[in-house]
Parts: structure tokens; sequence; C-alpha cells
């Protein structure tokens, strides 16, 4: 009996007490929360492996990380020596990614069809789009890689290519591009393209890749300068250290470009790139889109290039902001080499034949030939992701553009054509398909309770031009490029196309922009010669002109009438 008193005396004891409550909440602990005890040690005892990219394109961790030079196919190790500017590309951003996961698992796992893309990488978080539209999912189902896993086609139509190395030495131009209009005027058009030699591009591969790319698309019969540059590829190792440099850094240890290489967007210099540029020493990070433009200075067939890139942006999940242009052509400048840089060049637009030397991309994606863009081929029935087109150009530009007419009062957009030198094929300046009474046109849609705004848009930066055709609600104008713009229309807008009487092709482009878009498209060819004047002017008679502007009002009207 004493012993039992004196063990209780010693237990009930304060701190003989507490003492073994604190052994018994250790125990518990560790019986409850074993595995997260043990994951925690397990990181203070070693540093967990990056993760990386399989062949089936899934996100696992390797255990124990290599210290083997990459082989072919191992595409993953090399992301683990990025730089901190980009050492983070492939994950998720505020703003989504600077190199997205899609594309890098695109070189060894297919997309499909039926993926659905949230388009935050745009802005646009809560809204999708389906992968199953023309073309991108034709793109999708006829992909082919090369062994390596350097080089991806899609259709026949793009491509993407990793750690491409580009040579301007071995790019045969009679012009580098970005000149003063002025100083090439009668350029042959031939000069303003490149001859790609042996050695123009270096890739990662044993043996260079053969695929075959489209040339022509339906009575479309063109050549693709892709061709041309597979040719060009010679192979080099995967661990050829001669193609990077150590700093992997945009603006870092950069040569200075001439002022002629570098494209600004709209809201510097006019887009002349007048303070120069910055180009890497030798390795540009990210994503670069890579384009061949044909009738750069034509806004319509600029569009088509536009809308093709905008394609392999959805398509490959780019965040334009973190994306690079290089321009593959010696065009000189024109008012549409702006708008590469604030669509698609967050990082910068450069012309290929002005980079000082050998430089690496990291990843290069060949944007398909505008001849081949669905914007060209107007026999289509419809062509997919035109309201996330026009949501994208007035965000990248900052318009806010009207959603929807206010009847009974109308904004008329009419686009004036008048003389001004914009190629060089063309050094007298001078253009067909002019309005000879302007004013007297204005006047009588004045009068009629419209409001009426007559612009030559050529003679704007693009996004003063978008800040006219956003507020419009019916555009009016002569046959000409700078009616494309129609697209950007809100739903439920109006297209009035005239045509003079020596213009009978009747093109139809804008009618199919129309029915692209639901617009309500009138065309009128004027078939009175006396209408015809001088120099390419044609007289419209202003009550006919009064007569199809009110006919699309009453359309637009009827069918959407606010008050």
């Amino acid at each position: 009996m004493k012993v039992l008193r004196v063990l209780m005396k010693v237990v009930w004891s304060p701190k003989i007490g507490l003492l073994i409550a604190a052994i018994l909440l250790v125990v518990y602990l560790r019986i409850s929360y074993s595995p997260a005890i043990e994951s925690l040690t397990a990181r203070f005892k070693s540093r967990a492996p990056e993760p990386s990219i399989t062949n089936e394109g899934k996100r696992v961790f390797e255990n124990p990380p290599s210290n083997k030079q990459p082989s072919f196919g191992e595409h993953s190790e090399r992301n683990k020596d990025r730089p901190p500017d980009d050492k983070n590309a492939t994950k998720s951003t505020s703003e989504g990614k600077k190199v997205s996961e899609k594309l890098i698992s695109a070189f060894h796992s297919p997309i499909r069809c039926n993926e659905t893309v949230r388009l935050d990488f745009m802005g646009l978080p809560d809204r999708t789009v389906e992968l199953n539209r023309y073309p991108v999912c034709d793109w999708i189902t006829k992909t082919e890689r090369n062994p390596e896993h350097s080089f991806v086609v899609f259709g026949g139509e793009m491509a993407v290519v990793r750690d491409v190395t580009l040579n301007p030495a071995n790019l045969q131009m009679g012009s580098r591009g970005g000149e003063n209009i002025t100083s090439v005027l009668k350029q042959n058009e031939g000069d303003e393209y490149f001859t790609f030699k042996p050695g123009a591009l270096t890739i990662p591969c044993r043996q260079p890749p053969q695929f075959k790319f489209v040339v022509g698309i339906g009575n479309y019969r063109r050549h693709n300068h892709f061709n041309s540059w597979q040719a060009s590829i010679t192979c080099r190792s995967e661990g050829d250290n001669r193609f990077t440099n150590n700093s992997r850094n945009l603006d870092a240890r950069g040569a200075t470009l001439d002022p002629r290489g570098v494209v600004l967007d709209d809201s510097s210099d006019g887009g002349r790139g007048a303070r120069g540029g910055i180009v890497p020493e030798k390795f540009v990070p990210g994503v670069t889109f890579a384009v061949t433009r044909y009738e750069y200075a034509n806004v319509h067939h600029t569009l088509t290039d536009l809308y093709n890139t905008f394609l392999a942006m959805i398509m490959l999940r780019v965040n334009p902001r973190y994306s690079t242009v290089l321009l593959m052509d010696g065009h000189p400048w024109g008012k549409f080499d702006a708008p590469w840089a604030t669509l698609f060049g967050g990082r910068n637009v450069y012309r290929a034949a002005h980079l000082p030397s050998q430089t690496t991309f990291e990843y290069m994606v060949w944007i398909p030939v505008g001849y081949h863009s669905p914007v060209w081929l107007v026999e289509l029935p419809t062509i997919s992701y035109l309201p996330e087109l026009r949501y994208f150009f007035y965000k990248q530009y900052g318009v806010t553009p009207k959603e929807q007419a206010q009847c009974p009062t109308l904004n008329v957009l009419l686009v004036l054509r008048r003389d001004y030198l914009a190629h060089p094929r063309n050094p007298s300046a001078t253009i067909q398909r002019k309005i000879a009474n302007e004013a007297e046109v204005m006047d009588t849609l004045k009068a009629a309770g419209y409001v009426v705004q007559g612009v030559q848009l050529d003679l704007l930066p693009v996004g003063k031009q978008l800040e006219h055709v956003g507020q419009a609600d019916i555009m009016l104008g002569m046959h000409g490029a700078g009616l494309t713009w129609s697209i950007l229309l809100h739903d439920n807008a109006g297209l009035v196309e005239i045509a003079p009487q020596y213009f009978q092709k009747h093109s139809l482009c804008f009618k199919a922009i129309s029915r692209w878009r639901g617009l309500h498209h009138i065309h009128w060819t004027n078939l009175n010669a006396t209408n015809e004047r001088a120099n390419y002017h044609t007289y419209l008679p202003p009550d006919i002109v009064l007569r199809l502007v009110n006919q699309v009002k009453d359309k637009i009207c009827n069918k959407n009438i606010v008050t």
C-alpha cells in the first residue's frame, strides 16, 4: 500500500503529468500524420527533382534527377537549365503561361480535336473554344514528327520547331527589309523574298526532316515557302553549346539593331522602330512566330496572316505577352508592320535579315501561307473563332467597341479612297475606285439623321483605324481593302459595298466576310458611264447611296431595335 501511495503521488504531480501528456500527444501525431511528417522530413534531406515532360506528354517527377547529357527525345531535361526569366515558363501565372505545356508536349504526344481550350491566356478566363473546327482540326489530325522530337508538322500547313538556329549569312536576299518606301521605288517583288541556302536553319536531329508541305488549296495554287525552309535544314547534336549562350536573356548583352530591323507598335514612332532595338546575342527564349508575308501593304492580305497566327496561338495556347514575331521577308516599312508588335510581339518583332549573327529560337512556329488562310477562301460557308478574333484585336489595342446598334440613330463610317504611296510597285501613288463627291454623299446621309464620319483609314495607325471601325453600325465605301475591317463590326451591323463600271469582276471577299459575321451586306455597281470621272473617280448619286444605306438600316433595326 505504501508503494501504491508513492506512485500515485508521483503520477499526479504537475511536472510528471505534463510530461506524460506531451508524450501522448507526440504518439498521437506520429500515428495520425505519419505521411505528412515523412514527406516534410524528406524535403529537408534532399531537394525534389524538377517536373519534366514524358514521351506521353505528362508532367512527372524523375527520381533521382539525371545529370547525363540530354539525348534525342529527352527534351524535358533541358528545361532544368532555364534562366531565371524563363525558369517557370511552363508554369501558370496570373496572365497565363510563358510557354504552354501543350506546345511542349506537342513534340511527343498528340493534340486532339475534342480538346476544350480555356482562353485565359487571351484575357478571357471564363470563355472556352473547341478545337474541332476547320482548319485547326485538320492540322491536328495530320500531325507528323521527326524521330528526335524537334520538328512537328501539322496538316502540311504549319510547323513547330524547337531549338532552331537561323544563320542570316545563308539567306540570299535582294533587300533586308524595313527601308523607307521612297528609297526602294520600282524594286522587284522577288528581291523582297529570301532564298534559303543549305545551313540557313539548323535543328537538333540525325537526319534532316523530309515532310511535304501543302502547295495550294483548292483553286489557289501557290508555292509553299516551307518546302524551301525545310530543305535548308542541317542537323546538329542535341548538346551542341555553340548555338546557345549562358544568359539566355532577351535584354542582356544584346546587340543594338539597325532601326529598320525592329518593328514597334503603333504607339511608338508610328511603328517605324526609329529608336532601334535590342536583339539577343544568340538566343531568343519562348515562342517565336515566323511568317513570310505576301501583299504586305494590303490589309486584307495582312489579315490572312494575322488570322493564321491567331489560330496557331489558340491551338498551342501561346500567351502573346511572351511571344516574339520574326518577319521572314525583306519588305520595306509599311503601316501593317506594327500590328504584329501589338497583337503577337509581346517580346519584340524582328526582321530576319537584320539579325547580327546566328540566333537560336527556343520554339519557332511556322505560320501557314496567307493564301491558304480561311479568310482567303471565300467559298467557305463559315470560318471559326471570329467573335474571339474580334475581342482579341480590340483588347490588344485597348479599344472598347460598341456591341449593338442604337436605333434609330446609326453611325455610318464612309471609307475614303484617295491616292497615296503604299507600295514600291506603284510609284505614281495612284489608286483606283475613288468617290468623286465625298462631301455630297456625307451631307445627304447626315440630313437623313445618320451620324457620319468620312475617314481615309490608310493614313491612320491601325489602332486609330479600329477606333473608327469599333463605333460603326454601317460601313460604306468603294470596293477596296479597307472594307476588310468589317470583320470587326458588331453583330447585326451592315456593309454597303460599291463598285465602278470598270470593275466588273465583283470580288466576293467582302460578301464572304459579311456571311461569316452575319452582317447585312449590299453590293451596288455603277452602270452609268457618265458617272465615271477622270483619274478613277466615280460620281455616286446621293439618292442611290441613301437608299442603299436605308435598306441596311431597316434590316438592322427591324432585327434588333434598341431605343
